[in-house]
C-alpha cells in the first residue's frame, strides 16, 4: 500500500459513519462474556489442528493398511479449546465455568445419564441458552443453524435446568392426581362400610326410628379404615417411571 492509499484509508476511518460502526462493534464485543482466543484462521484452523493431533495419536496398523481418519471434533470440544490458553487457563471465569459443565455433561453422557438430542447438545446444555437463529456457536462463520442441525422439529429445545423443572412439575401433578383419587376411594369405602355396619345394627326399625342419627363407627370400622388409608398412601408414593424419565 502506497502513501496515497494509506492516507485515503486513514481518512475513511475518521468519518462519523465509520466511528458509529466502530462504536457499535465495541459495544457488542464488550457484551461477550466468553471471548475466544483464536487467530485469523478461526475455528477452521482449530479443527485442522485437532484432526492432526488425533491422526498423530492413532497407532500404526499392524497390517500395513492406512488407518481410519479421525472423526471431526465435536462442537463443545472446539468451543472449549477456543477459549483455553496454552497454560490451561480460560479467557474468562464464565468460559471456565461452562467448560467445567461441558466436562461434567461428557461424563454423564458416557454413563447414559444425559442424552444429547439435536440442537439440545452438550454445548447448548452447558451454556443454558438455545442457539441463535442465524448462526451456530463453534462451527465458524457462514454456518447457519439449519446447515448444522438440519431442519428444526416442531418441538422446542429446552436447557437441562428447564428439563429438570418440567420433570418436577409433572411428578408433582401426578402425585396430586393420585391423592385426589385416593381420597375419593377412601370416602367411597368408608361410606360403604359405614352403611353395612349401620344396617347390621338395626334388624327392624319403625318409620320414626329411621330418622334417628346413626351411631358413630366402632373400633372395628376405624381399624379397617386406617388400614385402607395406609395402603392408599403407600400406593401414592409410587410414580410411574415413564413420567419421571
Amino acid at each position: 500500500m502506497n502513501f496515497k492509499a494509506w492516507r485515503v484509508f486513514k481518512e475513511s476511518r475518521m468519518l462519523e459513519e465509520w466511528q458509529a460502526i466502530r462504536s457499535k462493534a465495541q459495544g457488542t464485543s464488550a457484551k461477550n462474556k466468553n471471548p475466544h482466543l483464536l487467530s485469523r484462521g478461526g475455528y477452521r484452523k482449530l479443527e485442522e489442528k485437532i484432526l492432526k493431533q488425533k491422526a498423530d495419536a492413532i497407532p500404526p496398523s499392524q497390517s500395513g493398511s492406512p488407518p481410519q481418519p479421525p472423526s471431526p471434533p465435536s462442537r463443545h470440544e472446539k468451543w472449549k479449546l477456543a477459549r483455553m490458553r496454552p497454560s490451561g487457563t480460560y479467557s474468562s471465569d464464565t468460559a471456565r465455568e461452562i467448560s467445567e459443565r461441558i466436562d461434567a455433561l461428557v461424563e454423564q453422557s458416557s454413563q447414559g445419564q444425559f442424552t444429547p438430542e439435536g440442537r439440545q447438545d452438550i454445548l447448548a446444555a452447558a451454556i443454558g441458552r438455545p442457539e441463535h437463529p442465524g448462526r451456530v456457536r463453534a462451527p465458524g462463520p457462514g454456518v447457519g443453524i439449519t446447515d448444522y442441525f438440519g431442519s428444526s422439529s416442531r418441538q422446542p429445545s429446552y436447557s437441562y435446568s428447564d428439563t429438570q423443572r418440567m420433570t418436577e412439575e409433572i411428578t408433582k401433578k401426578v402425585r396430586q392426581d393420585l391423592m385426589r383419587e385416593i381420597r375419593a376411594e377412601v370416602r367411597a369405602e368408608f361410606q360403604m362400610l359405614y352403611q353395612e355396619q349401620f344396617q347390621s345394627m338395626r334388624p327392624m326399625q319403625s318409620p320414626i326410628e329411621e330418622h334417628v342419627v346413626p351411631p358413630p363407627p366402632t373400633g372395628k370400622l376405624n381399624k379397617h379404615l386406617c388400614a385402607i388409608i395406609s395402603i392408599m398412601i403407600e400406593e401414592s408414593s409410587v410414580v410411574p417411571a415413564s413420567v419421571v424419565t
